[in-house]
């Protein structure tokens, strides 16, 4: 294992790293070298267990200086460390800063990015601040900080680029651009313009994190999926602009999880690429479409147990385009304004509905998103994943304060009023039914977990989320 530590005080910029040799059999005796690079004027100092072995006259060059004693060990895994202030801005503003690549039989190991950096340099060209080049396998779990304004990407990836801690924050520019293999696993990407850009038949897989922007332009999204494969399964994307749009579809996108939203734009755009969203994505919208796939003749599926909302919005802003429907996908709408009926899109029947004095806001109560409902002199919360999939024809939800309790529970469960009722694991699993009117259930038998319980009145279906201990 090795160790980067950037450092810098006055006009000395210090970064440690610290190699552990990983001996090739069982009983192997493990060696440590310590590297660390000093800027004495225009000069790169290298020590190597504290005495000095090159010198560079670039940051650039002490790290391929670096990269080939690795390369001696066996190409052994690094982590760098950053530390505090402008340690990016090591080489003159207008050159290559920082570039990962192997170089003929000199080969990396693979390279930990931590601890937190600053840079106000500008991108040379487009090339990027920090390169990660083919066959090169970069985990950032770094704190970086771009702030300059005419930069046009941080980070640039060209081989295997994983962000599964830390924060990436720029300014004004593409945080990270992708040709080959982009995994985010953790963390967050904060961008003012635009955070992921993936092209050239780049793949990008989102298991997790918080990837943010915050821009109304009509050019720019959180995610733009060019001629590329993008994955979420995870984490949340997300414009909160009020006129903002989160990812923009070319290539292939499938949606399996996690949730894409945004605040006024379109949470999806497709042109002329293929869309899947399944097993449990989410797509929410407020105002703009949830999904448009209007431009380009392009593809989209809605299925398995997915969700498309939008709220604050006419039937036409949930879905507009051509899209088909399939295996308890969910596609709802809700409306803010008092005296609106129901929406419906196409044929389907999965609406939500409101009665003709009620009003519905876009709210979050603790980490869930979902609706704020008054009707009347009631009102209620009603987070998103209480929708129910696999039934059509949801109701009006006119009796918020219909109670079931105690939640959580090891064992039975009151209802307020005597009603028929369902109860679904988080999978969608019908677990339990009664088609009598009844007061109470025993649950014992259910596993330890969350739950939802549908009980139906004479008014319409009631959701509820419970918590069986």
């Amino acid at each position: 294992m090795e160790v980067f530590n950037f450092t810098k005080k006055m006009n000395v910029k210090t970064f440690f790293v610290t190699l552990a040799f990983v001996g090739l059999s069982i009983g192997a005796v493990m060696a440590q070298s310590t590297y660390s690079i000093k800027r004495v004027s225009s000069q790169f100092l290298i020590y190597k267990n504290g005495s000095v072995f090159s010198y560079t006259l670039s940051i650039q060059g002490a790290i391929d200086d670096i990269r080939d004693d690795v390369n001696t060990a066996g190409s052994v895994p690094c982590i760098i460390q950053f530390g505090e202030g402008n340690v990016l801005d090591l080489g003159s503003v207008g050159t290559k800063l920082i570039i990962f690549e192997n170089t003929g039989t000199k080969k990396w190991g693979k390279i930990t990015l931590t601890g937190k950096a600053t840079t106000a340099s500008t991108d040379p060209g487009g090339y990027g601040i920090i390169v990660v080049e083919n066959e090169v396998s970069v985990d950032c779990q770094a704190d970086i900080n771009a702030t300059a304004e005419d930069v046009n990407f941080l980070i640039r990836n060209k081989g295997t680029l994983t962000i599964s801690d830390g924060t990436i924050l720029v300014n004004n520019c593409v945080a990270i651009r992708n040709t080959k293999t982009l995994t985010i696993s953790g963390g967050k990407i904060l961008s003012k313009t635009q955070a992921i850009g993936n092209y050239a038949g780049g793949t990008i897989n989102i298991s997790g994190g918080t990837i943010s922007t915050n821009n109304a332009n009509d050019f720019a999204y959180t995610i733009i999926n060019g001629d590329g494969y993008a994955t979420i399964s995870g984490g949340t994307i997300e414009n909160t602009h009020n006129f903002g749009k989160t990812i923009g579809n070319i290539g292939q996108l499938a949606i399996s999880g996690g949730t894409v939203k945004s605040k006024g734009g379109n949470a999806v755009t497709n042109s002329g690429g293929t869309i899947d969203i399944k097993e449990y994505g989410r797509v929410f919208s407020q105002e703009g479409y949830a999904v448009d796939n209007s431009v380009g003749g392009g593809t989209v599926t809605i299925k398995n147990n997915s969700i498309v909302f939008a709220y604050g919005a006419i039937d036409t802003d949930i879905i507009q385009g051509n899209y088909t429907r399939s295996n308890n996908a969910v596609i709802a709408a809700w409306n803010n304004a008092v005296g609106t009926a129901a929406y419906t899109v196409g044929t389907s029947k999965d609406i939500y509905k409101l009665p003709d004095v009620a009003t519905a806001v876009w709210a979050k109560q603790g980490s869930e998103d979902g609706i704020s409902v008054k009707y009347g002199a009631t009102e209620g919360f009603i987070p998103i994943e209480s929708v129910t999939v696999g039934t059509t024809g949801i109701s009006e939800i006119t009796n918020n304060n219909l109670q079931i309790f105690p939640s959580p529970t090891s064992d039975i469960l009151y209802f307020s009023v005597e009603t028929p009722y369902e109860i679904i694991d988080l999978q969608g699993k019908l677990l339990l039914k009664s088609e009598k009117a009844v007061n109470s259930v025993n649950i014992s038998s259910l596993p330890s977990g969350t739950y939802f319980v549908t009980l139906h009145t004479e008014t319409g279906k009631v959701v509820r989320k419970v918590i069986k201990e």
